[in-house]
Formats: structure tokens, sequence, C-alpha cells
């Protein structure tokens, strides 16, 4: 199965502004750069974008996220994908050029939440954890909801992604993108990507109605 992939194209958001923009599509020890073109697939684009709604959902219900090595860079890399959806969703807000630089803030609830990434701390909605003392939770910002937001920014960055390439053809959803123009190619009307992007959709129905802000 193929990985996300960023279609390097001439497109309103650059590599570096775009959430998501530096992951390749190529079969499991396969060469993403073989003449078949190595392109991204609707399927598995919208599948991460569900992936980060599923846990953003998951976690609203928990009630806390226990930060761990294993999961330190995948919480890391949400929040900086946040970070470039809010910077997107600020300039769009202020009708700004939408093909202008993205400016991308670090909040001090961003702050925060890095450094209990960073250390490996348990969140909950009334505070966080202090490392080593398993009974102590000391108030704080409320750095639970924040990463619920991350996660479902995280989504919403690929799926805005997505809308731009597929809007230009009256939102047909085909098998693949052109890595470097943005086209879509292969299959035209491809139900499984349908499928994935609506499954998503319904991810984020839920990742919000459990309590996962997105803002």
């Amino acid at each position: 199965m193929c990985l996300v992939v960023h279609a390097r194209a001439a497109c309103v958001l650059t590599t570096r502004e775009c959430a998501h923009a530096d992951l390749y599509d190529h079969y499991n020890g396969g060469n993403p750069n073989q003449p078949s073109g190595g392109n991204p697939w609707i399927l598995c684009t919208a599948g991460l974008a569900d992936i980060y709604y599923r846990a953003a959902a998951s976690h609203a219900a928990a009630g806390f996220i226990k930060f761990t090595a294993l999961n330190e860079d995948f919480f890391t890399q949400a929040l900086d994908y946040a970070q470039l959806t809010r910077a997107y969703h600020r300039r769009q807000e202020a009708g700004a050029d939408a093909t202008g630089p993205l400016v991308v803030e670090e909040t001090d609830s961003d702050t925060l939440l890095r450094a209990a990434i960073a250390s490996h701390t348990t969140v909950f909605a009334s505070g966080v954890q202090v490392s080593g003392k398993e009974s102590m939770v000391v108030e704080s910002t409320d750095l639970l909801t924040h990463a619920l937001s991350a996660l479902t920014l995280s989504g919403d960055g690929i799926l805005i992604r997505l809308r731009y390439h597929v809007a230009g053809n009256d939102f047909h959803l085909p098998e693949e993108l052109n890595k470097d123009t943005g086209v879509s190619q292969g299959a035209h009307d491809l139900t499984w990507s349908y499928g994935t992007v609506i499954g998503a959709m319904a991810s984020r129905a839920k990742a919000t109605a459990a309590g996962a802000a997105t803002q």
C-alpha cells in the first residue's frame, strides 16, 4: 500500500506552508522516483486525515492524553501542522492575498504543549500530571483541549490541501494527483477515493462531537 504524498505543484500553499507537505508516496520497498510517477493517492491522503480525527475523538472520549517516547513525534508533528492550518485560516479570514506567505505563530499554549509532549507528561482537562508522581495533578492551561485541537486541525489541513487540487475539476475525486503538477490522473471517479474522504469527514464530526475543538 502506498503512503501519503505531497503533490509538488504550483499551488496556493508552498511546500513549507502546506500542512503535511513532505510525505512521499511509494510502495513498501519501492522507488518513489520510478517512471510510473510515485504520485499521491486520494485514498491515502484522506486516510491520514481520518487517523488524526480518530485520534482526537478517542482522546476526547478518554479525557486524557499520555505523551510517551513512542507517540512524541506524532504529536509534535500534529502541533506543527496545526500551526500551519491556523495560519492559513487567519490569512483567509483577513482577506489577504491567497498566494502570500503564511505567518506561523507559536502561542503560549503551543509552547506549553510542546514541552508537555517532550517531557512525556500526561495531560488532563484539569491540568497535567507531574512526572514520577502518579497521584499529583497540577493546574495549568487546558493542554488537553489544545492537543485535541491540534489533531483536528491537522486533519483539516490535509483536506484543505486536497480540496485545492480537486476544486478545479468540479470536486471529482480521481485515483491520484500528479506529483509535479497536482493535476488529477488515473481513474477519474474512484470509489475508494470518495469513500475515504467521506469517512474522514464522518470521523471529523465524531471528533468535534466528542469535544475536540477546531480553533
